[in-house]
């Protein structure tokens, strides 16, 4: 946005990216969200990883579309989704 010149104001947080200050204190909000979404990632991953290896996992009993129950046999003629 900034290339274009356009400024942009959050009223919530009052930030004015045309002031300086603003822009930094902007910048130091953005890299604190990036890292709690990196961590949350990476907590969800944990969890799906801890899921699998203790044999509860919720991926075990989702339908498998195209394929007959837990075989997994292919359905050649099945229609698309």
């Amino acid at each position: 946005m900034r290339s274009l010149l356009v400024d942009v104001y959050f009223e919530i947080e009052n930030i004015n990216t045309s002031e300086t200050s603003k822009t930094f204190l902007l910048s130091i909000l953005e890299a604190v969200a990036q890292a709690d979404s990196k961590s949350r990632s990476q907590n969800i991953r944990w969890g799906i990883r801890r899921g699998f290896e203790r044999g509860n996992s919720k991926f075990y009993n989702r339908k498998c579309y195209g394929y007959i129950n837990a075989l997994y046999i292919l359905i050649e003629n099945s229609p698309t989704l």
